[in-house]
């Protein structure tokens, strides 16, 4: 199913790009949906993800069963304790302190999709936007300030989220 990495030592990986398919333990990627071919877990949001998974197109994968994830191109995870294959590659926006430092993340996709220009210029839309609201809310002078709540729905429960980077923005 996939083409072997060219270069795999306990320090450095190689790929073959752009990636012939991929699986995630994470979220999925937007535009490169149509190379997504494992996911872990069914709790997706993206409709597209769903309708491909119920059609075989996607197929569900235990994440412990690193003999099949071995079998994609990549497989992107976000637990750097998980047992590592030489297709693994690390996936951790989540980690990042500041909405910037976690779009930047889409650069380091677009290596693997071979689609490093085009990410370059997403960022570059986003981080533009907002720097553009960064400064639009700064430069307000009334006293009011919305509440905003960060919350998650998961399991029929409503929860606070108190992640660092979203208590940052500033609104």
């Amino acid at each position: 199913m996939a083409t072997r990495t060219k270069y795999c030592t306990a320090r450095i990986k190689s790929f073959v790009v752009p990636l012939s398919n991929y699986s995630v333990n994470t979220d999925y990627f937007p535009g490169l949906v149509g190379s997504l071919k494992g996911i872990t877990s069914d709790s997706v949001a993206s409709e597209c993800v769903l309708k491909s998974y119920n059609e075989g197109v996607i197929q569900m994968i235990n994440k412990t069963d690193v003999q099949k994830l071995t079998l994609f191109a990549a497989h992107f995870i976000s637990n750097v304790d998980q047992r590592d294959a030489c297709n693994f590659a690390t996936f951790l926006p989540i980690n990042e302190d500041t909405p910037l430092e976690r779009a930047e993340w889409i650069k380091y996709l677009g290596v693997f999709a071979n689609l490093e220009d085009r990410a370059n210029q997403v960022y570059d839309a986003v981080k533009t936007n907002y720097m553009c609201l960064t400064k639009a809310a700064e430069s307000k002078t009334t006293s009011f300030k919305p509440v905003v709540a960060w919350l998650r729905f998961s399991d029929g429960v409503w929860s606070f989220m108190n992640e660092a980077y979203k208590m940052k923005v500033r609104i």
